[in-house]
């Protein structure tokens, strides 16, 4: 007779903290614990440097994908070559959660050459080895807390919506895991998508359930302009940004998104959805129209994260930027690439303002001859 397996629900568990600890220490005893999401879908954790194979894996019987989880973009980087430009852009935006990072098989890199055999060969069957950043909070305090990766494998169950403790017994009574964590979460529930990164390359293998247009988003390119206010430099910036990418795109500006482009602003100083001042409406004479909506905003660590090119108005603000935010170096940049100031124009004529568009126009101008993502 099978013994009776720990079955733990997070709803109805007064001190998780402590459950995840018990994780923790059947992982690093060689153990495997599930998560599991009554639904049906189940994720088991185990120690990616174990020597002795997880059975998920190696069984053909059940339909299983794995992956190897690590905790952030900063930690993706032992995983990759130096020369991949690709995989740490999809990580800024995608991690945790959204997609995972698949990686031709026949050509490992940095640490995936360390991992045990068992788990290589594997990746060998299936083509790719998959690098994820789980979303899940559970899951994420379980890998802060054990060193080294863990192996995740997904399996699809047939699970009752709703079902409980006593009858999740019988159900996973076959299933020879160390223990398991029900969790109900929403986030629990949700695959995140497959995107396949071959060298200087992308392609989506598997949409998982956030959708091939959000995939598309995510992987689009996105442009942020930085002034103080957010009321007038960053603004005009955006707006003849949007401007020259449609010209470009041979679309209208409010069509960028659909030809993965976003351009946004905000300021180091800004108050919250102030209008764009008067004057830079003018300023821009026929693509005024694009600010007549504009609503100023603080920049944020979410904004600056997701942007693949920021644009300071001034030395100051880049220097504001990188002070709060030092990993943003190979990033930011002034928006003039002569390395000159554009000057704040706020409350002077409607003339300075003009001469205020025209250089931000022949900034964006020069800067865009080094763009190799349009036409």
């Amino acid at each position: 007779m099978s013994r009776e397996k720990p079955i733990f629900d997070l709803e109805n568990t007064d001190d998780i903290r402590d459950l995840i600890h018990r994780s923790v220490a059947v992982v690093a005893g060689g153990g495997r614990v599930a998560f599991v999401h009554p639904g049906g879908l189940v994720r088991v954790l185990a120690s990616a440097t174990s020597d002795t194979p997880s059975p998920e894996i190696s069984s053909s019987l059940l339909p299983t994908t794995f992956s190897i989880q690590i905790l952030n973009a900063e930690a993706l980087r032992d995983w990759t070559t130096e020369t991949d430009r690709i995989s740490p852009r999809i990580a800024r935006k995608a991690w945790p959660g959204r997609v995972q990072l698949a990686y031709p098989s026949n050509d490992p890199v940095g640490l995936v050459q360390c991992l045990p055999q068992w788990l290589t060969q594997a990746a060998q069957r299936n083509g790719n080895y998959v690098l994820d950043s789980s979303a899940i909070g559970s899951i994420r305090e379980l890998m802060t807390l054990i060193p080294g990766p863990l192996v995740q494998t997904t399996i699809r169950l047939n699970l009752p919506e709703n079902v409980d403790i006593q009858a999740l017994t019988t159900h996973l009574s076959a299933h020879n895991w160390d223990m398991i964590i029900v969790d109900r979460s929403a986030r629990a529930a949700t695959l995140p998508a497959t995107v396949l990164v071959d060298q200087t390359k992308w392609s989506i293998l598997d949409a998982g359930d956030i959708g091939i247009d959000q995939v598309n988003w995510l992987m689009g390119t996105r442009i942020l302009f930085v002034c103080t206010g957010n009321t007038c430099r960053s603004p005009m910036a955006e707006a003849l940004c949007k401007q020259f990418l449609a010209e470009s795109l041979d679309c209208k500006p409010e069509e960028l998104g659909a030809k993965g482009f976003e351009v946004k602003s905000a300021g180091v100083s800004a108050g919250h959805r102030q209008p764009a001042s008067r004057e830079s409406v003018t300023a821009l004479g026929d693509h005024g129209y694009l600010l007549e909506n504009h609503a100023s905003q603080m920049v944020s660590e979410e904004l600056l994260a997701s942007a693949d090119l920021i644009y300071a108005m001034t030395r100051s603000h880049r220097d504001l930027l990188l002070m709060d935010f030092p990993d943003l170096a190979d990033r930011v940049e002034l928006l003039d690439p002569d390395d000159y100031d554009v000057p704040d124009p706020y409350g002077q004529s409607l003339s300075v303002y003009q001469m205020t568009a025209d250089a931000i126009r022949e900034a964006l101008e020069l800067r865009a001859k080094t763009w190799n993502f349009i036409p």
